[in-house]
């Protein structure tokens, strides 16, 4: 629910504003106000990331586990939420033991299966800003920091990491113009060399859009693309996906 106030500025500031609009995601100056209040407090805020489990065995998983904590611990990230089935308990579990996490994990238990999105979205109320998610199931080495600067700064709701991959194993068709994914589908049959690496950062204002039952792939991601709302993050360093 919006307030309307009244606030006044000096001319500097407003000629400042009115340049960061672009009549795509900022149309007016009101855009403009909440688009850099929302920078600034997101800045303050803590890094928040939801882990799923993806389709691995657990003690597969759990032999990863201890590479994406690095990870994201590296990236800034101060908070986890492990979402997902009865399962994924061992998961928190084994974070319980972790240095830095151990006290800065909660475990959110899916009643029955809601899909990846559906687990997302179980984290609501706890994601007031923006958000990291990924996979127990791929292993990666990049930049996460660089990514979330690069989300925030392209100011679109959605941002997934992609990568080159050569194989027959794809499971994804991707077309990026500029910074924009203008294309995604997902086991459609067709495939491209860029492959969806499993790594996204969300605005808070994604989980509305969410499903509660469904994939992020499948649901969300195609949808997003369409309307030009999913940025694509282009990285060439270590990525793989872990089989069974």
């Amino acid at each position: 629910m919006k307030e309307k106030i009244s606030i006044s500025l000096d001319s500097g500031t407003i000629a400042s504003l009115d340049q960061s609009i672009d009549n795509k995601l900022i149309r007016n100056r009101s855009q403009a106000v909440e688009f850099v209040l929302a920078q600034y407090f997101d800045s303050k805020a803590p890094l928040k990331a939801v882990l799923l489990g993806g389709k691995l065995e657990e003690s597969a998983k759990l032999l990863n586990l201890n590479k994406i904590l690095d990870e994201l611990a590296q990236a800034g990230v101060t908070e986890l939420i492990v979402a997902g089935g009865k399962a994924t308990e061992r998961i928190f579990s084994e974070i319980q033991k972790h240095p830095f996490y151990s006290k800065k994990c909660m475990y959110l238990r899916e009643d029955a299966p809601l899909g990846t999105a559906g687990a997302v979205k179980l984290a609501a109320n706890y994601l007031q800003h923006a958000f990291i998610v990924t996979y127990l199931d791929v292993e990666f080495s990049m930049d996460l920091a660089k990514m979330v600067a690069f989300h925030k700064k392209s100011r679109g709701p959605a941002t997934m990491a992609v990568t080159y991959v050569e194989g027959n194993n794809l499971t994804d068709y991707i077309r990026i113009s500029g910074e924009n994914i203008s294309e995604f589908e997902y086991k459609s049959g067709r495939t491209t060399k860029l492959q969806n690496a499993a790594v996204y950062v969300f605005e808070p204002s994604i989980l509305e859009e969410l499903p509660s039952k469904g994939g992020l792939e499948k649901e969300l991601f195609p949808q997003l693309a369409k309307e030009g709302k999913l940025r694509g993050f282009m990285f060439d360093t270590k990525w793989k996906h872990l089989e069974k």
